[in-house]
């Protein structure tokens, strides 16, 4: 399959929560770096996080299903957090599945709604 942006994927080693605390491997994440970043720079890409609550404004829904058989892969309701974003070596990340059009769409105008917040 081969990753691009909207590859949503597992983190198989540790890494924090955005306030630098509970450690944890497996964290799903969703891939934001440009297709054209990946390709020149095929060691790591920058990946916001996946969470269990939407507790962010910068928070966006994602499909699931406890059967996992959506074309995210997820198996439990899920929010990708656009405002954690983390940048992740190729090499310690696996591939679950792909967002759709649309919800990428809604990722991206979230992150670029965050950058020109931060000016």
């Amino acid at each position: 399959m081969g990753l691009r942006r909207g590859s949503v994927v597992i983190n198989i080693v540790q890494m924090h929560d955005p306030n630098g605390v509970n450690p944890k491997a497996n964290r799903p994440l969703v891939v934001v770096s440009s297709n054209e970043d990946i390709g020149c720079n095929p060691d790591t890409v920058v990946c916001i996080a996946i969470s269990k609550s939407g507790s962010s404004n910068y928070s966006i829904t994602l499909p699931w299903n406890s059967t996992g058989n959506v074309s995210t892969g997820l198996r439990s309701p899920s929010f990708a957090v656009c405002d954690w974003q983390v940048k992740v070596p190729i090499g310690n990340l696996v591939e679950k599945g792909r967002l759709k059009v649309a919800t990428l769409y809604a990722v991206m105008q979230k992150i670029h709604e965050l950058e020109k917040s931060d000016g």
